[in-house]
């Protein structure tokens, strides 16, 4: 008879899942049916997360953490050795800092099945390595005291009767690895009891400290901790600060900082022991925001004007820029969070024209894009990739760089994106993409996710569903952001945005070198609120000086829809930097992206550009011969190596993180050794 009922109970559970398929996203992540997820897994594992650190991918474009996993017990495909290695996205690296949403964050001590797929993203590791398969879906977690298995959308129920059920009706065999003493199901009559907190309404991310009050907590923290719910699964599990983060522990009373990444519910307190309570109300996250975590401390990101436009420039990639549908409705959620209803938080994200970059990397390029062939998993619909740089003792972090990619297939073939202006005009076999855009440049303003379907950075949307508006929290979170910021590590404070009744808008700016010297043009689209322009030009990347002005009213140029202007400047440097600075009639301005013009015949010489360099250094390889190059202090140490550079092709050194002081370029050039000397300012 249980047999039956058992039977039953999984038909059931089989038909919901794949009845829903693709309808529930997860901080824009779309929701997958466990069964699909079993059957396109190629390797399947039970394990726990034991040791974890950080690394540059191949091609030293994106930071992975390289997470050991200790398998427990393979369920499908090759039997590996006892330890696997899972890469997922974001990680540190010495100065260097990368969060991206979405993307599976795992703990030490993490126990749960593993469905992976096998991908070689970094060299030389000791193990073989995986990713998880649908990002973050990739994971069923355990929570061991209660016996349950879940994941960002569903609770499976008990680890060994429901969720193992389902991998052996399809034929799986699965052993039971979490053994039955460990389960916690009574509490002892003098254990932990929560009996109240204060406060009831606060915010994670922001260093807010919650009192505990109630008895047995015992009379020191020991290996107790205290648990929040995790806004980036919408509260299926719990999250909980680093020690850092615990201020005060006794038997009756317990002081902890509310971490990043907290979200609306009730929190559980653990003792030494491993007895727990659950809070009997809810603590209410108005909004979260985005720490990072280094060396055992949590610290605030500022957001700076990060590439000498006043703040951030986001690039299109040439088919997203071409895409006036996509482009249109990512410019109007730039400006819900600029201007939304003149009353926005003013972050200086700006739009920087077309580009020909078609990758997400940390080059210092702001792109935004669709992805290319597979490259976001089926169930992704955008991904938001922050790059951070810190300096100083004690360390203080900026954001440097942001980018952006969105599957140019939502969910699957049978839903398209809605890229109308019009509210309510998102069909159920549609997502709306000026949501997405909206929440995902939340992200980039360094907001995390929160349990509320009311706000904009709600961990969920569905098919069919618009969350355009800002409430008052999501604006809250971003004010915060922008009072917190400052100028950090010789980058200016960041930009106000001045809102503007018609936003101007750069189609684009470029140079041309003839024997004349270099042409400059550029060209804008609805123009009525433009004033003035100047061209500013520069020897070094940095410091600038006006060579040609342009005012409107008092220069004959007539305001119609689309206005192209030109430049030509005869008095070459052997390096020649150039932008523009374009007021607004209102009195606001931005400055366009930086263009680089050689001074000097180019032809079979290599080339590097700044020199002294504040941030990125420029090596340009006109020859017919691929070279290699190391980057040495000092001291001889190396700290970049075996960095190629194929003829006549250019690649890129990122001095951010680095300090003040010389540096040489070694060169190797099939067997012939030059060594360059470079200036970091």
């Amino acid at each position: 008879m249980f047999e039956r009922i058992d039977y039953i109970r999984l038909l059931l559970f089989i038909y919901f899942v794949l009845s829903f398929g693709f309808t529930f996203s997860q901080g824009m992540l779309l929701d997958v049916p466990l069964i699909n997820r079993i059957e396109d897994s190629k390797t399947i594992v039970q394990g726990r997360v034991v040791q974890k650190e950080c690394r540059w991918d191949i091609g030293h474009n994106s930071i992975f953490t390289v997470n050991y996993i200790e398998v427990l017990d393979h369920i499908k495909g090759k039997v590996y050795p006892d330890t696997i290695i899972i890469l997922t996205r974001g990680g540190i690296v010495g100065k260097d800092k990368q969060v991206d949403y979405p993307s599976l964050r795992l703990n030490i001590e993490d126990v749960g099945v593993f469905l992976l797929e096998g991908k070689d993203l970094i060299t030389k590791l000791r193990f073989k390595s995986f990713i998880p398969k649908y990002v973050s879906l990739g994971f069923i977690k355990f929570d061991i005291n209660r016996n349950l298995a879940f994941d960002e959308f569903t609770d499976y129920g008990k680890i060994d009767n429901g969720f193992y059920s389902v991998f052996r009706r399809l034929g799986l065999r699965v052993n039971q690895i979490i053994p039955s003493s460990l389960h916690i199901s009574n509490r002892e009559p003098n254990a932990v009891s929560i009996s109240s907190f204060t406060p009831s309404v606060s915010t994670a991310g922001t260093f807010t400290t919650l009192t505990i009050n109630g008895s047995g907590f015992g009379s020191s923290q020991g290996n107790g901790k205290v648990e929040f719910r995790n806004a980036d699964n919408g509260g299926s599990g719990y999250m909980q600060p680093i020690q850092s983060e615990y201020e005060s522990w006794t038997d009756t009373q317990i002081k902890v900082k509310i971490p990043s990444g907290a979200g609306t519910g009730d929190i559980r307190v653990t003792d030494d022991a491993g007895n727990s309570d659950v809070s009997s109300t809810d603590l209410t996250i108005s909004y979260n925001l985005s720490n990072i975590n280094y060396n055992g401390d949590k610290y605030r990101p500022n957001l700076v004007d990060a590439d000498g436009s006043g703040g951030i420039l986001f690039e299109f990639y040439t088919d997203f820029y071409n895409n006036s549908n996509a482009r249109d409705a990512y410019e109007r959620a730039l400006g819900t969070w600029r201007c939304s209803n003149y009353g926005g938080t003013g972050v200086y994200f700006a739009d920087g024209g077309s580009s020909t970059v078609d990758v997400i990397a940390n080059d210092n390029t702001n792109i935004v894009r669709f992805d290319n062939g597979n490259e976001l998993s089926s169930n992704v619909l955008g991904r938001m990739s922050s790059y951070y740089s810190g300096c100083g003792s004690p360390i203080k972090w900026f954001v440097k760089e942001l980018d952006v990619v969105f599957n140019d297939v939502p969910g699957s073939s049978s839903y398209t994106w809605n890229f109308n202006e019009a509210d309510n005009t998102t069909a159920s076999n549609q997502y709306d993409f000026e949501s997405v855009a909206v929440h995902e440049i939340g992200h980039g303003h360094q907001l995390g996710h929160v349990i509320d379907a009311t706000k904009i950075m709600h961990y969920s949307i569905s098919n069919g569903t618009e969350n355009r508006e800002l409430s008052q929290d999501d604006l809250d979170a971003g004010n915060d952001v922008i009072s917190f910021s400052n100028s950090t590590c010789g980058k200016p404070e960041m930009n106000i945005f001045v809102c503007a009744v018609i936003p101007l808008k750069l189609l684009q700016f470029y140079a041309n070198k003839s024997s004349e010297g270099a042409m400059l043009k550029w060209e804008f689209e609805n123009v009525f609120d433009l004033d003035k322009i100047e061209l500013q030009k520069s020897n070094d990347g940095i410091n600038f000086e006006e060579i040609g002005f342009f005012d409107i009213d008092n220069h004959g140029l007539s305001r119609k829809e689309t206005n192209i202007y030109s430049f030509l400047d005869n008095k070459l440097n052997e390096n020649n930097y150039y932008r523009l600075k374009i007021f607004d009639i209102d009195g606001s301005y931005y400055f366009s992206k930086k263009l680089f013009v050689f001074g000097e015949e180019t032809r079979d010489k290599l080339i590097l550009f700044p020199n002294p360099v504040f941030d990125k250094m420029t090596i340009n390889n006109t020859t017919e011969r691929d070279i290699q190059v190391d980057l040495l202090n000092n001291m001889g140490c190396t700290i970049f190596n075996k960095i190629k550079v194929n003829a006549s092709s250019f690649s890129n050194i990122d001095f951010t993180s680095l300090p003040r002081g010389v540096y040489y370029l070694r060169v190797n050039s099939q067997g012939e050794i030059d060594n360059i000397k470079i200036i970091k300012d």
